[in-house]
């Protein structure tokens, strides 16, 4: 599991750079979609496993704050010192642009500024400054991010953050969730489906409402919270130990993201994607598969802890690549991060990567190893 939730990260850094060696993986909606099924399942099993009874909900929340806010703070820290400096060193270069543009936009924003530093800060909240800009005169629900003068997002400064602040409400909600029946479990994932439909009818099919709007995006929590009452339930009971199987599943689910962009075309029909779905599909059955046969498997498990510190460190390393090509390279390039034009040149990307999984297994040994040591005192004090 932590290899594939590697790659699912290393997929966002793609779609958020360049190709690497000109192949692209999932791409970013499908990687954070597949996070949120992978997080569906893991929250679904420690809450009926290791936070199961209702003295320990407290502690739930506790260790999932220690497990997302000490790296996040690390990073917001880091990024808004980088932005000072590359500020006070060159001016309005492209790389703070818009950092800077975003802040002489806070004064006409009033009581609406107050809110977007708290949710910077403490994450809730942060997702629906995606959907929300400013026309001049008021505070809009936009219907695309090209709709507003203004978009609120463009005042996120870990850009990706928002996705935590989904992760954050699931949280808050699973407790209660977790060890109900399958049957509840399943009506929520379809009423949540029902509302992804409805708004893809209507109209708001576009980014933002594609894949950030929480009501939405639950099915996909749900569905991994089901995927693992049906494993507990033995329904894999026969095919669990088939090593042949595994394999097969392992191997498609990879190939389906090397040649996303090659089968999405062809097999799209009338603006939907169905390529996408049916990745969603194999893996929501082959998750079960994917956990038993690494759950034990430590170099895996290692693997897996860098993922959230690359996902959440990996445009800041971006900048920091780019700050590198504009001092250095003769030949460059520009890419969009986050509303900056940055320059880039050869192998953006693969640099990006390398340095992002770098800068993780720095803040997994000096952060997160300290952290895990609180979090499992905090469970083991409640026992």
């Amino acid at each position: 599991m932590g290899t594939i939730r590697l790659l699912l990260a290393i997929s966002v850094v793609i779609a958020h750079s360049t190709p690497v060696f000109g192949q692209r993986l999932w791409g970013g909606e499908i990687a954070v979609e597949l996070f949120f099924i992978i997080s569906g399942f893991y929250m679904s099993l420690i809450l009926s496993e290791k936070y199961n009874t209702p003295d320990k909900i407290v502690i739930f929340y506790k260790n999932r704050f220690l497990k997302l806010f000490p790296i996040y703070w690390t990073i917001l820290i880091l990024s808004i010192s980088f932005f000072v400096i590359i500020y006070i060193t060159f001016g309005k270069s492209d790389i703070v642009k818009n950092i800077s543009n975003s802040l002489d936009n806070l004064n006409n924003l009033g009581i609406y500024s107050i809110y977007i530093f708290m949710s910077n800060i403490f994450l809730l909240g942060e997702d629906l400054l995606m959907f929300l800009g400013f026309n001049g005169d008021t505070i809009i629900f936009t219907k695309s991010f090209s709709d507003t003068k203004i978009p609120l997002h463009q005042f996120v400064i870990v850009p990706q953050s928002w996705t935590l602040s989904l992760e954050i409400m699931f949280y808050l909600i699973a407790p209660f969730i977790a060890r109900k029946s399958i049957k509840l479990v399943i009506f929520l994932f379809s009423i949540s489906v029902l509302i992804k439909l409805n708004l893809w009818i209507t109209g708001y099919s576009n980014d933002p409402w594609s894949y950030r709007f929480i009501l939405s995006e639950l099915a996909f929590f749900f569905i991994g919270m089901i995927m693992y009452k049906v494993y507990k339930l033995g329904f894999y009971t026969k095919v669990i130990e088939n090593k042949k199987l595994f394999f097969f599943g392992l191997i498609s689910f990879i190939l389906s993201g090397y040649f996303y962009y090659d089968f999405k075309t062809i097999l799209d029909f009338n603006g939907i994607d169905t390529f996408k779905y049916m990745i969603y599909l194999l893996f929501v059955l082959f998750l079960p598969l994917l956990f038993v046969k690494t759950k034990s498997n430590k170099i895996d498990r290692y693997i897996g802890e860098l993922s959230y510190p690359v996902y959440i460190v990996h445009i800041f390393s971006m900048y920091l690549i780019s700050l590198l090509y504009s001092c250095f390279a003769d030949n460059t390039y520009i890419v969009h991060i986050s509303g900056s034009s940055i320059p880039f040149g050869e192998n953006f990307a693969l640099f990006s990567i390398c340095l992002s999984i770098l800068l993780s297994i720095l803040l997994n040994k000096f952060i997160q190893k300290k952290v895990e040591k609180i979090r499992i005192n905090n469970l083991k004090g409640n026992d």
